[in-house]
């Protein structure tokens, strides 16, 4: 049996990386609504009036393109650096496959709002919209194609609900989340899940904070969605593939925030969430917040994350600002000498699945194993080189009885251990 090496739980801040958010020169007055980056110099932004920019270097300079419509614009999705499309008022829905040289109008066969779209390659994508009627009811649609855009097929009853975002993970699993209503309200707001790529959606549960805008996933379990909830902070979170919907707080003070959000990024446990003002990032799954200061007063509408080191937001008045990630020494947490940082597991106790986080400062080879209560190795999480910076991973428990389970950190030579239980 091995022993246990008992670590202290540190805060960790600022590991290989300081912040700070820069404004970029847009060249246009538009209100900017997407964002989209396929790599850390290849990226998109739609907005207003028919407005489509692109940069091939991170944003140093911005290219407008054009587009023959003046529609405005909602959102992109791009699969490499020559292939996307863009959706926007009145079921405009558009195509480029030479990087947006030129655009291709396709036939959406909607003139609802449509407010965003995803691809995961080249044929197989969707697009989701939804408008508010004359009666105060609710008009949604979700479309489908699986021949790139050329034909569209409707793929949900519209009146179930009105949808503002959308994420797949593969070509088979997707979330798409709206309201019953489109307006700032404490009605039922919606999550509708498919395993089907969309010929059947199954409804699940959350707390009704109003219209959910945002959804993310980093991997096939672990979710984010921010919405509108003037109470209690509109983010909500899942380790279950959305089975569970877990209400996050986004606090950097003693007041709780409960502004309206509008941007997720997603990259490993790093958390951006942005409200139509502030900026807030956490570096440990949503445990813990700060508010990140950018310059100008201008209100924000998206964000996207390339990596943990690049990342832009965007907003009114042709406004873009870009965070910018420089290497600096490790402050905040006492190492001791070490090399890493293995933090605690949650949920703890669990019964299906747990997710395990830790930090390195540096680039290395780490290996993360679990025991059982008597020291035989059950399982290896990670065995492979490993970027300076946090991580996040999952470990599926359900081929294992219930009991005492020890995961072990091993980089450099350094172990460390941590305990947890499993109850079925």
């Amino acid at each position: 049996m091995f022993s246990v090496l008992v670590v202290a739980l540190l805060v960790f801040h600022n590991l290989c990386l300081a912040q700070e958010w820069k404004l970029q020169t847009s060249g246009v007055l538009a209100n900017l609504r997407d964002v989209y980056f396929v790599n850390s110099s290849y990226g998109w932004i739609v907005g207003d009036g028919g407005t489509i920019l692109h940069t091939s270097d991170g944003g140093t300079t911005w290219v407008s393109q054009v587009i023959e419509e003046n529609e405005d614009l909602k959102a992109l999705s791009f699969v490499d650096t020559l292939t996307g499309w863009v959706v926007g008022k009145n079921g405009a829905l558009f195509h480029t496959s030479d990087g947006g040289k030129g655009w291709t109008r396709q036939d959406s066969k909607t003139v609802l709002s449509l407010n965003d779209v995803h691809f995961v390659n080249r044929n197989t994508g969707w697009a989701i919209g939804g408008m508010q009627t004359s009666d105060n009811g609710i008009m949604g649609v979700i479309i489908g194609t699986t021949d790139g855009g050329n034909s569209w097929n409707e793929l949900v009853d519209p009146k179930r609900g009105g949808y503002l975002g959308m994420f797949f993970w593969d070509e088979k699993n997707g979330w798409v989340v709206g309201g019953k209503r489109l307006l700032d309200n404490f009605d039922e707001d919606i999550i509708l899940h498919t395993t089907n790529s969309g010929v059947t959606w199954e409804e699940q549960y959350t707390p009704r904070i109003g219209p959910l805008r945002r959804v993310l996933f980093l991997d096939e379990r672990t979710g984010w969605i921010v919405g509108d909830s003037p109470l209690e902070g509109g983010a909500l979170r899942t380790i279950d593939g959305g089975l569970n919907w877990y209400q996050v707080k986004i606090q950097t003070g003693p007041i709780l925030t409960t502004e309206l959000f509008r941007g997720l990024a997603v990259v490993s446990d790093n958390i951006w969430i942005s409200s139509v003002e502030d900026i807030y990032h956490s570096e440990d799954s949503g445990r813990t917040w700060k508010k990140e200061a950018h310059e100008s007063e201008k209100l924000i509408s998206s964000l996207f994350f390339s990596d943990l080191s690049n990342g832009w937001a965007i907003g009114e008045s042709g406004s873009i600002w870009k965070y910018v990630g420089k290497p600096t020494s490790v402050q905040g947490i006492n190492f001791d000498n070490q090399e890493s940082f293995l933090d605690s597991n949650f949920p703890n106790p669990f019964n299906y699945g747990t997710q395990i986080r830790f930090s390195i400062k540096k680039d290395a080879h780490v290996v993360l194993n679990v025991f059982d209560a008597i020291g035989q190795k059950v399982a290896t999480i990670i065995d492979k080189y490993q970027q300076c910076g946090s991580h996040a991973v999952m470990f599926d428990s359900k081929h294992l009885p219930s009991g005492v389970y020890y995961y072990q950190l091993t980089i450099d030579g350094l172990v460390e251990t941590k305990r947890m239980i499993l109850l079925r």
